[in-house]
């Protein structure tokens, strides 16, 4: 795109914005998943540190574990992102896909789990 400046009477061109394929409509229609290994370990031991962010606010959600298993990951989405704010559109990720199928296979068994009567 072009514009000009009327101050010094030049042209400049600019790249217009790049439209994102799928696009956040709603608070948690989209999250991140990130993972920052390894920390100096907390009092807790814990040496790693999960965040889950909504690309619509920017709201993040940051646990500190001591395991970033499949199992782990499951049980801090659950409680964090889908009993919070329900099952987002898409979940962004740089792990390995394997890993991630592992976490999401594991979601409907603790989602039932949760819901039985005590």
């Amino acid at each position: 795109m072009l514009t000009w400046c009327d101050t010094s009477s030049h042209a400049k061109i600019v790249a217009p914005a790049r439209a994102s394929l799928i696009s956040e409509d709603r608070p948690f229609h989209i999250v991140s998943m990130d993972f920052v290994i390894p920390l100096p370990r907390t009092r807790q031991g814990n040496p790693a540190l999960l965040l889950l962010q909504d690309h619509f606010t920017g709201f993040v959600i940051a646990k500190a574990k001591a395991e970033v298993g499949e199992l782990e990951v499951a049980k801090v989405f659950e409680e964090n992102v889908f009993r919070r704010f329900g099952a987002p559109s898409l979940v962004r990720h740089d792990r390995d896909p394997m890993f991630m199928s592992e976490v999401f296979q594991k979601l409907p068994e603790m989602i039932s789990r949760s819901q039985e009567p005590r």
